[in-house]
């Protein structure tokens, strides 16, 4: 990245989150998904097995299906780097009961090589965790 694009970049990002923002607060949303290319229905329904492993310093996408849900309860992804220190905490508390909701999140990881564990968490209780390993 060039030194003007490096300066210019926070700003961008910043007017991205402002619109984003605005957009969410005029049609009384709460959360944006985006989502890179096209999920058919048949993808949700039976996605891809769970990778095990991704070049160091990658963005590592997480899915979650969850079926429920009532307002108050918290989704929460936790990234936790081959340190053992916290990487990334991302909780969603819900507004609103679901009877079905996709949640996805996308984090580039640092160049720590090593296993990195991703950790979901229901209202404070681990639901599932897997390991993945960036060498």
């Amino acid at each position: 990245m060039s030194d003007l694009l490096a300066q210019l970049y926070p700003d961008h990002l910043l007017t991205l989150r402002r619109r984003s923002d605005a957009a969410l607060s005029r049609g009384g949303f709460e959360h944006l998904v985006i989502a890179a290319g096209d999920m058919t229905v048949q993808q949700i329904k039976d996605p891809a097995p769970n990778v095990t492993s991704i070049p160091s310093g990658s963005i590592l996408g997480v899915g979650v299906s969850m079926a429920g849900g009532g307002a108050g309860d918290v989704i929460r992804l936790v990234i936790t780097a081959p340190t053992g220190a916290t990487f990334s905490d991302n909780p969603v508390t819900f507004t609103t009961a679901y009877r079905h909701s996709f949640w996805l999140w996308n984090r580039q990881l640092s160049p720590t090589p090593g296993v990195w564990t991703v950790s979901i968490l229901v209202n404070g209780v681990v639901v599932q965790s897997e390991t993945v390993i960036a060498p």
